[in-house]
């Protein structure tokens, strides 16, 4: 029985201590193994009853704190569950642990296992809770003929995690050298986390890739690992147009500290010299100085001028403009006072339209691009990129200046008059998902992402030209084969691992837009507010 409050105040701390060691040790052993097999067992026990997917990812959540082997078996099972919100959540958990010993059996498991998805999961895993013991499998299957493209990324993204450059630089090599693109860029990305130097002259070679993105990605890489002997391929590099003479030109500039703008011949004039002065690599302390007075200059004079898209600058010459026409595009702006009088009104869509025929307007001769709009459903100007010549702008042109918001201000008059068949309100909806799944050459009609990012062993292949978007929205997801914004760009990040499209946004309109800035940040592009 307790005592009372006045006999417990009367008591010296060491007395206080005596009296509450029942409950302190009963409290610490429930933060025991025993207590994390309890979590197991009520999870089981209840899981199986929950209705509502909501009420399952919370009770998956549960087991972060159960760090045991029989909670790492259940979320493995966990892993084949038919709602991929139940997938990521197991997966987030399993990814959350770090003591070894529970997977320890997925270790032994590892070198056997035959279902392409369930090899792809156990690399990931391995990969994000950091299990160097796994080392040893890793390489053989990144060695491995029968091994899987999608098996193999993983396989580079965890030797990325876990390996060091000595002893992952063999298993990478052979990854660099793959025949599919996706595997070709994870490599790169890890060789890249582990300063694997010893890679310069095989990733020097993939500057020459097939496809632009490998291109892309190996200039990156060079520029990580800032060896003198990528600097003249480099150079040669920035012969191509568009994005890539930008990558280059980012890359020489990590390597050097120096800053010559796109223009080939200025950087090989300077490397001859630069050589002749028996030139080295500059040291990260330098680097950073030349970042940081490179920054102090773009923000007094400017950055070089490019085509641009409500102020977004791109020097990409494929390009994708995606336009919200859903039915809130009808309405007007809110903060009229941002917006110049050169609009025919304040019409969200016509400001939009606006813009878009400007800036077709003022595309290059050697840029390719295409417009999509869309509401519920999408429109596309061409079934692909055309080139912006004089008739295929002008045609352009012509088409953006006849969009107009479905489900706006006509279709609630005319649902007003009882026409709602004619109104067709349903067809102003907002289907996000289809419109940024577009890029990458996707249709949702029939989409079910249940491989989701707990597998990635899809094969999805880096053969689209397109690399850069700009996506205008005025609003949230309201239809479509996902509109949870997480889940959105959940799927964008996994598939965007290969085709490495740059996705730039804009918003428009008085709504929560932290969405369309994730979107722009997460792939590698811009975000502008336009205002309310």
């Amino acid at each position: 029985m307790l005592k009372p409050m006045s006999s417990l105040r009367s008591l010296t701390l060491p007395g206080l201590l005596v009296l509450l060691a029942p409950v302190l040790s009963g409290a610490l052993a429930a933060q025991g193994p025993d207590a994390s097999l309890e979590s197991v067992r009520e999870f089981k026990r209840f899981f199986r009853r929950y209705k509502h997917t909501a009420e399952r990812v919370a009770a998956v959540q549960t087991l972060e704190d159960a760090e045991c082997r029989e909670a790492v078996d259940t979320l493995m099972d966990l892993l084949d569950h038919r709602e991929p919100e139940v997938q990521v959540a197991a997966m987030q958990v399993l990814c959350s642990f770090r003591d070894p010993e529970p997977f320890a059996g997925l270790l032994e498991e590892l070198p056997e296992l035959k279902k392409t998805d369930d090899l792809s999961r156990a690399v990931e895993i391995v990969g994000c809770v950091g299990l160097r013991d796994a080392l040893p499998a890793l390489h053989e299957l990144a060695t491995r003929d029968r091994t899987g493209a999608g098996v193999k990324a993983q396989v580079a993204r965890a030797l990325g995690r876990l390996g060091s450059a000595v002893e992952s630089a063999g298993p990478l090599g052979a990854l660099l050298r793959e025949k599919d693109a996706g595997v070709r860029l994870a490599a790169l990305e890890a060789a890249a986390a582990l300063r694997a130097a010893d890679l310069t002259e095989t990733i020097i070679e993939l500057l020459g890739d097939s496809a632009w993105q490998v291109r892309s990605g190996a200039a990156a890489a060079l520029g990580t690992l800032r060896q003198a002997a990528a600097i003249a391929p480099l150079i040669e590099l920035m012969r191509e147009t568009g994005r890539l003479k930008e990558d280059a030109a980012e890359a020489l500039f990590a390597i050097t500290a120096l800053d010559f703008g796109t223009d080939p011949d200025m950087w090989a004039r300077q490397w001859t010299k630069l050589q002749k002065l028996g030139w080295k690599v500059p040291t990260d302390e330098d680097l950073a100085k030349a970042a940081a007075a490179r920054e102090r200059n773009e923000a007094y004079y400017g950055p070089t001028e490019h085509s641009d898209f409500v102020g977004i600058k791109t020097s990409s010459k494929r390009v994708l403009f995606i336009i919200d026409v859903s039915g809130s595009m009808d309405d007007t702006v809110v903060e009229t006072e941002r917006f110049d009088a050169g609009y025919e009104d304040l019409r969200k869509l016509t400001i939009a339209k606006t813009e878009l025929v400007r800036t077709i307007d003022g595309l290059g001769q050697d840029t390719y691009f295409n417009v999509v709009a869309f509401a519920s459903e999408l429109k596309t100007w061409k079934s692909d990129l055309v080139v912006a010549n004089i008739i295929n702008k002008s045609s352009a042109k012509a088409w953006s200046e006849r969009l107009k918001p479905l489900g706006g201000r006509e279709a609630i008059e005319l649902a007003n008059a009882g026409l709602v068949g004619t109104a067709n309100l349903g067809a102003g909806k907002t289907n996000t998902f289809a419109a940024l799944m577009s890029p990458f050459g996707i249709k949702t009609e029939k989409y079910t992402p249940n491989s989701g990012p707990v597998t990635r062993s899809r094969r999805w292949e880096a053969k689209n030209a397109l690399d850069t978007v700009f996506f205008l929205s005025d609003g949230r997801p309201t239809t479509g084969a996902l509109v949870d914004e997480k889940e959105i760009l959940a799927e964008i990040d996994r598939i965007n691992e290969v085709h490495r499209i740059v996705f730039h946004a804009i918003a428009i309109g008085d709504f929560q837009k932290g969405f369309l800035r994730q979107l722009a940040e997460a792939n590698g592009g811009v975000f502008v507010d336009l205002g309310r």
